[in-house]
């Protein structure tokens, strides 16, 4: 009687619960065609904080890097640099941060320092020296490391003056960084280009009070603005107090790159009226911040205007979605309350009958089994959530891989062999373009496979791009000591001593014209091949014997300067495709039998190459198990 009391009782309390939800479910049904405005508010207010964070995300790497030019100037590494030296740090300033068009500094007394890049390899520096009365305006050729002087222009007169600029009168009046509003830039070789300016003085007590400042044009503002994301068909856009788009809509993404800059003009003009409307009704409220509701052509709209302020400018982001879309994601709501509500009967109907034949057979072997019943029944859900959760995970991991149209750029005249052992991996292979002609590839083994391996692939990747983006490495040695230093400081956060790391082989190429390529490597236990033109024999080259991660006694990892020549071919790969088991005997295939079998394909084009290699490992591996992750990736001198 007590079992059966106690069965009862666990029947009510399930049996209420569970018409609880489905009440709840219910009312939320019912109650979701009157809470359409909650909902686009609630929708609004995200996708305004997400618009927030990409503007964050486009200006705060720029100020970042403008304090650490400011450091600079402080220290003095400005003093009495010469035009090529200037030339050579911007360089490397702003291929650092792409956004950045032009950097310069100038003093009190109208001295005057600048460089921006006109197009890939070709600069222009200029130079007003006050004193002297003469402008040093100067056109440079850059070709990899090398620098050269391509056209001079030195004029005694001097048109220019940077102490009547508003960046310049902004930044004598702050301590701090200020931004200008639009400007059409009118020096040397920069014309026809509206952007804004961003700069911070040096003001010491003993010396002449200085500016540095970094140009960012419109175009690239506009360029990250149309490519927010607000819903299917939303979008956001910028513009200034009285109308001045700054930053576009997707709705110009087609026109972008026939736009001229100077002439966006005011969003009031536009010729997308959705736009002109949407400020307007911003405009009649007095500008204050909050949702609007606006109909443009029969179509409805909700609009949000939220301030986004520099210091210096003060600007409006403005979010903009069509209200079918929010009605469509209610509607679909709508549908899986209903799945849900359905399923939740479903469950009332089942936990009905099992208790039934509880009660029926009154003995603790039934309630044993239905315990086993539910149980596998929690089992099967934990493991369907671990194996989603798995596959979201390699959404992540795909993330950090180079982009198909990037792996087909680069390696033109190559393949990659990526097969991971488990639906997520710890081999992954990476590429960094430095310019048109010169970038970094590297095949990555990471400690483990799977979610471990995984895991520790993402904070590697980061290290990479770090290493070249954030510290403007190009070196491939210095690459690899970089990258160690972040892993190894990523690990040290952990309370647990974590050794984890990787290995990998890293080259950088640089054409240089008539089927001519130079090569640097540099390995972390994994090595370089080349097969050279003609050649029947591997060329071996071996990487420095340590892992990127903590290891005692680290010693700086070496780089090999290498000359290739066209149809040389080149090979980085992990350790998973020569260790694989198989073969007649089992055995594991190893380095020797995998050289042998690169040199009887030779004959084959370098992108027919990948077929062949992934049918040979299909085969030796027969019916065995994958032991390891696989990467290979081989690439022509063309």
């Amino acid at each position: 009687m007590k079992i059966k009391g106690k069965i009862h009782l666990e029947a009510a309390m399930i049996y209420s619960l569970l018409v609880a939800i489905l009440l709840a479910l219910g009312i939320i049904y019912f109650r979701l065609d009157n809470s359409i405005e909650d909902t686009s508010d609630e929708i609004l207010s995200e996708k305004s904080k997400l618009v927030h964070r990409e503007l964050d995300n486009f200006f705060l790497p720029i100020e970042n890097k403008l304090q650490e030019e400011w450091f600079r100037l402080s220290r003095g590494e400005f003093d009495g640099i010469s035009s090529k030296e200037l030339v050579r740090h911007f360089f490397s300033t702003i291929q650092s941060n792409p956004l950045i068009s032009g950097c310069f500094i100038s003093d009190e007394h109208g001295n005057h320092m600048y460089a921006s890049q006109l197009k890939n390899r070709t600069w222009f520096s200029s130079q007003i020296f006050r004193k002297e009365q003469k402008t040093e305006s100067l056109i440079w050729q850059i070709n990899g490391t090398e620098i050269s002087l391509k056209q001079e222009n030195l004029k005694d007169s001097i048109n220019y003056d940077p102490r009547e600029k508003k960046w310049f009168k902004n930044s004598l009046n702050s301590d701090t960084i200020v931004w200008t509003p639009p400007y059409d830039y009118d020096i040397g070789a920069v014309t026809d280009i509206t952007g804004i300016t961003v700069s911070k003085k040096l003001n010491p007590k003993d010396s002449v009070t200085r500016v540095i400042s970094f140009d960012v044009t419109l175009t690239d503002l506009s360029n990250r603005t149309s490519e927010i994301k607000v819903g299917e068909h939303g979008f956001a856009f910028v513009v200034l107090e009285q109308g001045e788009l700054v930053g576009l809509p997707n709705l110009y993404k087609e026109l972008m790159d026939t736009l001229q800059m100077k002439n966006i003009g005011n969003v009031k003009d536009s010729e997308f009226p959705v736009l002109s409307v949407a400020f307007e009704s911003f405009e009649k409220s007095g500008k204050k911040l909050k949702n609007y509701m606006i109909e443009v052509e029969g179509e409805a709209y909700v609009v949000n205007f939220s301030a986004y302020r520099l210091n210096g400018i003060s600007l409006y982001a403005a979010t903009v979605l069509p209200r079918k879309d929010i009605i469509q994601s209610i509607s679909s709501t709508r549908v899986y309350l209903l799945y849900a509500m359905g399923f939740i009967l479903l469950v009332i109907l089942i936990i009905a009958h099992v208790y039934r034949r509880r009660n029926i057979l009154h003995g603790q072997l039934q309630i044993e089994k239905a315990n086993v019943d539910l149980q596998h029944k929690i089992v099967e859900e934990k493991n369907k959530e671990i194996i989603d959760s798995i596959n979201y995970a390699k959404r992540i991991q795909k993330a950090i891989l180079p982009p198909s149209n990037q792996v087909e750029k680069v390696l033109k005249a190559g393949f990659v062999l990526y097969e991971p052992k488990d639906i997520v991996a710890g081999d992954f292979y990476w590429i960094n373009e430095l310019s048109a002609d010169r970038f970094f590839f590297a095949a990555c083994d990471c400690t483990g496979h799977g979610v471990p391996g995984a895991m520790v692939s993402v904070i590697c990747n980061n290290g990479l791009n770090r290493s070249v983006n954030e510290f403007g490495i190009q070196h491939t040695g210095e690459l690899l000591d970089k990258t160690r230093e972040i892993v190894v400081k990523e690990f040290e956060k952990s309370e647990d001593e974590v050794k984890d790391g990787m290995d990998l082989s890293l080259v950088k190429i640089e054409k240089k014209g008539d089927g001519k390529m130079s090569l640097q490597f540099s390995g972390a236990n994994n090595p370089l091949w080349i097969i050279r033109k003609g050649s029947d024999k591997v060329e071996s080259h071996k990487g420095t014997k340590q892992p990127i991660g903590k290891v005692d006694n680290p010693q700086k990892f070496e780089a090999i300067d290498l000359e290739l020549e066209k149809g040389d071919r080149i090979y980085l790969f992990t350790d998973g495709y020569a260790d694989q088991f198989g073969g007649e005997k089992g055995k594991k295939m190893k380095a020797n039998r995998f050289q042998e079998f690169l040199l009887s394909i030779q004959s084959l084009e370098i992108a027919k190459q990948e077929k062949e290699l992934k049918s040979f490992f299909t085969k030796w591996k027969g019916n065995l198990e994958q032991i390891d992750d696989v990467c290979v990736i081989g690439f022509e001198v063309e």
